[in-house]
């Protein structure tokens, strides 16, 4: 694995909270960089949403990584925000915990109403 450009976590005020509950965020976090920044948020929601559906379907961190074909520490890693997500790991997100981004939750709601006006 790579080095990251930069860590997502060192965007937050309190880089442990990060991936689990609100960390506060720094104006200008470690590059200056305001996409990074957003990038950071980004991901940090996506973690959080993670971790709860992880926690919904009972399943463990390793079951979760094993399903992804990505290993533990590649995830654990990635939720805690020392690696940037990619967006794969989204995508398999959607798929195995159901509806994580809102990308999948659009198209759940087209799917819905497609189906809905059909005779």
């Amino acid at each position: 694995m790579t080095d990251p450009r930069y860590r997502p976590r060192d965007f937050a005020a309190t880089p442990n909270l990060f991936g689990r509950a609100d960390p506060g965020w720094n104006a200008l976090g470690q590059e200056g960089s305001r996409g990074a920044l957003r990038a950071a948020q980004m991901q940090h929601h996506c973690a959080v949403q993670i971790r709860t559906q992880i926690i919904k379907k009972r399943l463990t961190l390793k079951a979760y990584a094993r399903a992804t074909g990505s290993s533990y520490d590649r995830i654990a890693k990635m939720l805690r925000g020392e690696i940037i997500m990619r967006l794969e790991d989204i995508a398999n997100a959607d798929i195995i915990l159901d509806e994580i981004s809102d990308y999948a939750s659009a198209e759940a709601s087209r799917r819905k109403q497609g189906a809905a006006a059909k005779p």
